[in-house]
């Protein structure tokens, strides 16, 4: 693009160039007129891919090891933590009801002593039928300590002492968790446990999995007064903090986790005027999953599609055996889970052309690449010993890249400029302008063809003229067998303006400049290569004919 824009600023320099020559006025030499040939050099640089990269404020352009110049563009990354895979409520509540007396008679009076035992359990229940075995517990979500608080309520006019023992609960020294306390009559008690450090063993139950299993040993003891074997205790659990898991053990089922869908912008030659055809033969996807669960998964693509400026919808397709690529949705390869827990695995899945369809996809431009992860976790069937720790994550960062290999052309540029000035009046009064040339020496070694055009408009943008038309100004260098540019190309043009263009000149208004390139052989689809040590010399001279003094 860089290229395309130097010349057309030059032709334009050159035109303001002639403008501002202007009269010696210490000389009258009105009387006195020569024919001249007068040479006025306007332009000579060389660019480079260094140029390009400078001008890169994107960052999108890198060269690879070989010094091939690639375009990446980085897709927004995604990830999934813990609390998505296992959604464990961080505060619960159950509650249990014991009726020590129920076998006993109403009696306005009571002196006795009774002690029953009852077990009771709370259940977890997890959306995905997850089947977790324990949770280990250090501190709790925002530095909080899990808390356990059972509140006992005495209904009886006597004495009560509850005994708790929770089997599910222990210390790292296997030791299970028992309190007891005593309530007096008619009144309220609790016992608060801070279960940092205490493992949830929830296999204690038949289930073998997400039981919370309890035992209760009541102890009456008679006051006197009167009892009813409706009386109860009301035994009222509430974990709080319990979100704040250090690490949750199970098997966490086959289940899909979606991810929001987004989408990136191909910019490829969004600047020109008329329709691109090209086509980049070595195009990739690369996603890059960092895991730290331990279980094994599998991205997946519920939808993946681009669509053009015309809104057009081509679907991206994909095989890992690179046998028969199908549309969304498919699966990559299998992500391991780490080898020990704490650890992460690093797996690279890679979309290119043998596997996918993605030389169709980029072939068409502008575009947008939508698309709809999603994970898919424990992909193998069960059972799955699976682990999840308070910071696991699955992260993925993904990046379109795009090796300057191919071929392109329809690639058209150009802009409509205001002109003022009157050629004839470039040295004085007398001055005949009778042909003007533009000379340009390009040193081409880069694997591309420009075309330029300049037309002169008058002021109601009426075509006077054509300097160049789809004039050849840059001839693309000598090309190996696999695309390379080997060795540059000399060309010369002389864009000429007799005495009928420069009579137009004189009315002009307006000037049409544009430049129309292609890639070499573009017609025939050979594939080129961009590197960075290329280089393009330009050279750009103004040639005047007339009668002058």
């Amino acid at each position: 693009m860089k290229n395309n824009i130097l010349f057309i600023a030059a032709i334009f320099a050159t035109l303001l160039t002639i403008n501002s020559c202007k009269k010696a006025e210490q000389y009258d030499l009105s009387t006195i007129q020569t024919y001249h040939h007068v040479a006025i050099p306007l332009v000579s640089a060389e660019i480079d891919v260094q140029d390009m990269l400078d001008r890169d404020t994107s960052g999108s352009i890198s060269s690879g090891t070989a010094g091939e110049l690639l375009l990446a563009y980085a897709m927004p990354s995604f990830s999934i933590s813990a609390q998505e895979v296992l959604p464990l409520d961080n505060s619960i509540s159950f509650s249990f009801n014991s009726s020590p007396a129920s076998n006993l008679p109403s009696s306005p009076s009571y002196s006795g002593s009774l002690s029953v035992t009852d077990t009771s359990s709370y259940t977890f229940i997890f959306p995905s039928n997850e089947e977790i075995t324990s949770i280990e517990y250090g501190l709790g979500l925002g530095g909080n300590h899990p808390l356990m608080v059972i509140e006992i309520s005495n209904e009886f006019n006597h004495d009560l002492k509850l005994v708790v023992d929770i089997p599910s609960l222990s210390l790292s020294s296997g030791t299970n968790w028992t309190d007891s306390v005593t309530v007096s009559p008619n009144s309220l008690d609790q016992i608060i446990l801070d279960m940092s450090n205490y493992t949830m063993d929830l296999t204690q139950g038949p289930l073998g999995y997400n039981e919370l299993m309890i035992h209760f040993t009541t102890t009456l003891t008679g006051t006197g007064q009167s009892i009813n074997p409706t009386d109860k205790i009301g035994i009222d659990f509430q974990l709080s903090d319990i979100g704040g898991f250090d690490v949750v053990y199970g098997d966490f089922k086959n289940q899909q986790i979606a991810i929001t869908e987004d989408s990136i912008e191909l910019n490829i030659f969004q600047a020109s005027e008329g329709a691109i055809d090209f086509q980049l033969t070595n195009p990739s996807i690369m996603f890059s999953v960092e895991n730290s669960f331990g279980f094994s998964s599998q991205l997946a693509m519920t939808e993946f599609y681009s669509q053009d400026s015309s809104g057009s919808i081509l679907n991206v397709t994909y095989d890992s055996a690179a046998t028969n690529p199908q549309p969304a949705p498919f699966n990559f390869q299998t992500i391991s889970a780490p080898s020990s827990q704490g650890g992460v695995t690093t797996t690279d899945i890679y979309m290119n052309s043998s596997n996918s369809n993605l030389v169709d996809v980029i072939s068409t431009t502008p575009k947008q690449i939508n698309y709809a992860p999603s994970f898919e976790i424990n992909p193998n069937t069960g059972p799955n010993n699976n682990y999840i720790t308070q910071n696991s994550q699955m992260t993925i960062n993904s990046e379109i890249t795009l090796p300057l290999e191919g071929y392109a052309g329809g690639w058209r540029m150009g802009d409509t400029l205001p002109f003022d000035f009157e050629v004839d009046n470039l040295f004085s009064g007398e001055t005949t302008v009778e042909e003007a040339t533009i000379k340009f020496v390009t040193t081409n070694g880069w694997p591309v063809e420009v075309d330029f055009t300049l037309l002169l408009l008058d002021s109601n943008k009426n075509t006077l003229s054509a300097i160049a038309d789809d004039e050849l100004i840059l001839q693309s260098g000598i090309l190996d067998a696999s695309g390379k540019v080997i060795e540059p190309t000399i060309k010369v043009t002389e864009l000429n303006c007799d005495s009928t263009c420069v009579d137009e000149l004189n009315i002009t208004k307006y000037v049409v400049l544009s430049v129309d390139a292609n890639t070499t052989n573009y017609s025939s689809q050979q594939s080129v290569k961009i590197y960075e040590d290329y280089k393009l010399g330009v050279a750009m001279s103004l040639l005047i004919s007339g009668r002058m003094f």
